[in-house]
């Protein structure tokens, strides 16, 4: 059996490029934490489509508005996704007593239910464990940090 890295971008790259854009996986889109796509996939699908529409009808002189949309839309997210995966990878057992707790399974009810598009937005009680869980990332990366420096 063999497994292969998932595709994901990396801050900077570009979407777009003369009269040619990247959607999907192509683009690096995938959710960091889950490892899924098809979301980011099928949401870049319908941008791209909108973007080369409005090219075609003479509306935009180019594509970069999907890139700057695309961007706009999904970094909420890819930074909540990220800082949760950080969270995770370096200290398992007390992300996953954080992710237990009734205020995390709230937020992500709403999230899942999309009635919370960016997470900076949360308040109350659901607050706590995503600020526990970007702590937790910001201490691995400074254990990272402090090993890559030794």
């Amino acid at each position: 059996m063999r497994g292969f890295r998932l595709p994901m971008r990396r801050v900077g790259d570009s979407l777009v490029r003369g009269r040619a854009l990247l959607v999907g996986d192509a683009a690096g889109l995938v959710d960091p934490l889950s490892g899924d796509g098809i979301y980011e996939a099928l949401f870049s699908s319908r941008l791209a489509a909108e973007a080369v529409l409005d090219l075609l009808g003479g509306r935009r002189a180019d594509l970069e508005p999907y890139g700057e949309r695309l961007e706009l839309e999904l970094a909420p997210m890819m930074s909540a996704s990220w800082s949760a995966k950080q969270a995770f990878d370096r200290f398992p057992r007390l992300a996953f007593t954080i992710a237990r707790t009734p205020p995390a399974w709230r937020l992500a009810e709403r999230l899942l239910r999309d009635e919370l598009p960016d997470p900076r937005s949360v308040s109350g009680t659901m607050r706590v464990p995503l600020q526990a869980l970007r702590a937790l990332a910001h201490a691995a990366r400074r254990a990272e940090h402090a090993a890559a420096t030794r």
